[in-house]
């Protein structure tokens, strides 16, 4: 049976007027002892503020589910003093009730999860050297009971332990309890938050510690901001709804996690994370409505962790990282405009939360070294979180890669995107990009989105990143990660016969896998049409061996004629059972794609290159390609020069796969318009493993028939191992042969570094004009300079680390020459 309130209820009814009056009134507060009330835990006390001014002095109760009717219960301090508390009204799932010493109007509405209490009295209650605190039911018995400082000279109830006492606050501070479980707890001093979720301060440590962090307990009503909400939200308005505060085990792995993740993310290059104006970062975390856990960040740089009800520390640990990484994110962003938050451009929100996901991940690995990715990747799937064994498993089901969907789906995508970057170029190249990618305003040229800064960085265009991603993912993730392995959507059969299909595929980085069976035994071209002139495409094609090993070869794609096309032999360089064909689309909106796979046999030429120069003539019609295999025998580097009959055939475009010994092989376009081609060289022994064979397709353009004639001329001069870098010591020194209509030799080729500047410097025997080109190992010209009896000398700086091909044109003709030295020098 309860104890309950023994009332006495005197009504009189006054008949007159037409009015009745209800009068009640209670007996003298009961004697207090120290037995257990039926309602211990309900209610705990969860906040003092001593104060020698009655209207600052509160006590503060929290009810952590169920609330009773309080109605008689009375606080005191066992010093002749009783407050007894009034009935409440409404309803609440927790409540914060602060009590204040002084006068005031009370406010026992609970709807809004808070009442305030005015005790009326005219001098304040809790002694300011130290004191006992109790609460009691209507009957006397005790709901809880703490002491501070050791207290008055009154007895300890509840079992407490003078162990336990808080020292008396500092000014402007108060004692706040921290429960480790439902009923019990450790008191701290913390700021006054009279009858809202208590917030402790701790300081962190380690090789970057001495950093604030206020961390919130609970949350009383909803609250607005604005922010990266990663609750599968696509909005930048948040709205975090109300929840009571978790237990002290949680707060602990809280403040562990966020002091390893600070040091974590600062020995790897980041600077600070966005801070209050009192320079703290602030950590908000709530009890949520779902079994897993999730988060949210304010472009305040506010963080709220949700924790869910079947959640682990491994969880806690990632969440709460991922979100600091985003606290990291927006300082980043608002040193572009200090003076106010910047929202995280949408179609920046993939790379934002690659990263965050990527970071937070390997913080949490490196925290907890028990776990190994798939191992957590199995917890996550038996906890309802984000895993890779059951989201992103449809490579078209989502377009993460541009206006941010916030799926489940969209982020694992990321996080595997981010992870490859990772694996391929290492952490400093992702820290790079991270300071490469600011926001100013939408429309600001100064912008530098994340796809700008791959291309500073990496040197690669979306397109060309999202199809390496693929086949990283496709190829290597399973064997190296454990990321499970993908099934084709389509189907197709080579045997001898031509074979294609249309698809659709989902723009911002979907991709659509279409698996091709090889049965067949005669080579054939695969060929892509799109008719969307702005698609972005990015196709690549996965070769799988019969001895099990792979390769990969991307589908150069033709913006003016809207195709790419590459050849394959079945049996070259070792037996093809299979392709996948990837076929992803950049560009935001859906579109389809043509293949068509066409068998050949009397459209190849073949070539034999054994050191001896060796070429031929093909007639192309309009539309037309040729497809050139040169057999490479041998190990003297040569060049590849193309001529052609008239002077108005100048558009053409040729693609250039290289096969190499090891069965791997790359793949370059280019693309002519003004009829000239400047020559490739080859060293077949350049790279870590020996080129065989190279297959050239070259495609006419023009609306008439065209003679093309190919040569393939051995190189004299072997001017640098491009497995090195140019030595510092050793000026490099090159007489380049001029070809009047071809444009100019490829004679001269360097590995060079990002981190050096290069001087060219002409001696001109006989005199004259000369450009050069600087290609990448593309051969995209990425610059242009020009050398003169004038001006005999240019610095060459900003390139990426890479092999390097230089053309020199004569503009005078090819009886004019001169002499190059390059040589490094230290830049910037």
């Amino acid at each position: 049976m309860r104890k309950g309130l023994i009332a006495i209820l005197l009504i009189a009814l006054i008949i007159g007027a037409g009015f009745f009056i209800f009068i009640s009134f209670q007996e003298t507060p009961p004697e207090l002892v120290e037995d257990s009330s039926d309602d211990a835990g309900l209610i705990v006390l969860n906040e003092i503020y001593p104060n020698a001014i009655p209207s600052e002095e509160y006590v503060e109760l929290y009810v952590t589910g169920f609330v009773p009717d309080i109605d008689g219960w009375i606080l005191t301090t066992y010093d002749d003093d009783k407050i007894v508390l009034p009935a409440l009204e409404g309803s609440s799932d927790f409540l914060y009730i602060r009590i204040y010493s002084g006068d005031g109007q009370n406010d026992v509405n609970i709807d809004d999860n808070q009442a305030t209490i005015f005790a009326g009295l005219s001098s304040s209650i809790l002694d300011l050297s130290g004191d006992e605190v109790g609460l009691h039911d209507s009957m006397g018995y005790l709901v809880d009971f703490m002491r501070y400082a050791s207290g008055n000279g009154d007895d300890l109830l509840g079992g407490w332990s003078g162990a336990k006492d808080p020292d008396i606050p500092s000014d402007d501070y108060s004692l706040s309890l921290l429960l480790s479980t439902s009923t019990t707890g450790d008191w701290f001093e913390t700021p006054q938050t009279p009858g809202e979720p208590n917030a402790f301060i701790f300081e962190t440590s380690g090789d970057y510690g001495g950093e604030e962090i206020l961390l919130t307990n609970g949350l009383r009503i909803a609250t607005e901001l604005e922010g990266i909400d990663d609750r599968f939200h696509q909005s930048d308005n948040i709205t975090i709804n109300p929840g009571p505060g978790v237990n002290a085990t949680i707060i602990n792995l809280v403040r562990e996690h966020i002091n390893y993740s600070l040091n974590f993310y600062r020995e790897h290059g980041f600077t600070d994370p966005e801070r209050d104006a009192l320079d703290r970062i602030r950590i908000r975390v709530v009890r949520g409505g779902e079994n897993y856990t999730t988060g949210a960040t304010g472009f305040d740089g506010s963080i709220t962790l949700e924790i869910g009800a079947n959640t682990t520390k491994e969880e806690i640990k990632l969440v709460g990282e991922h979100e600091l990484m985003h606290a990291f994110q927006v300082k980043r962003l608002n040193e572009s405009t200090p003076t106010e938050h910047r929202h995280i451009w949408l179609y920046s929100r993939w790379f934002v939360e690659g990263q965050a996901e990527f970071w937070g991940m390997w913080s949490m690995l490196t925290n907890y070294p028990h776990m190994t990715m798939t191992s957590w990747m199995k917890m996550a799937q038996r906890i309802g979180g984000l895993n890779w064994f059951t989201h992103y498993r449809d490579l078209n089901g989502t377009g993460a890669f541009d206006k941010w969907p916030g799926t489940w789906d969209s982020y694992m995508a990321v996080f595997l995107f981010t992870k490859w970057m990772n694996e391929t170029y290492g952490t400093e190249t992702l820290l790079k990009i991270f300071n490469e990618t600011i926001y100013y305003g939408h429309g600001d040229a100064r912008n530098s989105p994340p796809t700008d800064a791959l291309k500073k960085v990496l040197n690669l265009t979306m397109e060309e990143a999202l199809a390496k991603f693929w086949s990283w993912l496709l190829l290597d993730s399973h064997r190296e990660n454990g990321v499970p392995t993908y099934t084709p959507h389509v189907r197709l059969d080579y045997t001898d016969s031509p074979v294609g299909d249309t698809i659709g595929v989902r723009g911002g980085g979907g991709a659509v896998i279409e698996e091709l069976n090889v049965t067949g035994e005669s080579p054939f071209t695969l060929q892509l049409n799109y008719s969307n002139a702005n698609d972005n495409w990015s196709i690549v094609v996965l070769v799988f061996y019969e001895d099990g090993t792979n390769a990969t070869i991307n589908v150069p794609i033709n913006q003016t004629t809207q195709s790419g096309e590459i050849l394959v032999d079945p049996n070259s360089p070792k037996r093809i059972t299979r392709l996948w064909v990837v076929k992803g689309l950049y560009t935001p909106t859906h579109s389809q794609i043509t293949m068509n796979v066409t068998p050949i046999h009397d459209q190849i030429e073949e070539l034999t290159y054994s050191g001896d120069a060796v070429g031929d003539t093909v007639e192309l019609q309009p539309g037309e390609s040729a497809f050139e295999v040169i057999h490479v025998n041998s190990t003297q580097a040569f060049s590849v020069f193309l001529n052609w009959t008239g002077n108005n055939n100048t558009q053409w475009n040729f693609t250039i796969i290289r096969y190499w010994e090891d069965g791997t092989n790359d793949t370059f376009n280019v693309e002519y318009e003004n009829g000239t081609w400047n020559g490739y060289v080859v060293d077949p022994d350049a790279g870590p493993v020996s080129i065989t064979k190279l297959v050239i397709i070259k495609h006419n353009l023009n609306e008439t028939a065209v003679n093309v004639t190919m040569m393939v001329t051995p190189e004299s001069e072997h001017p640098f191992n491009t497995l090195y870098p140019m030595d510092w010591n050793t000026p490099y020194w090159w007489s380049p042969l001029l070809w009047g209509q071809y444009g100019g030799f490829l004679t001269a080729y360097a590995n060079l570094e990002s981190t050096s500047g290069y001087e060219f410097t002409a001696e001109f025997p006989v005199g004259g004009d000369f450009s050069v080109l600087v290609l990448n190992s593309s051969l995209e010209i990425i610059t242009e300079f020009y050398l003169s009896m004038s001006s005999p000398s240019y610095n060459l700086t900003g390139i990426v680390t890479g092999v390097h091909y230089f053309v020199v044109i004569s503009h005078l003709g090819p009886d004019f020459y001169l002499s190059v030295e390059a040589k490094p020098y230290a830049w910037p």
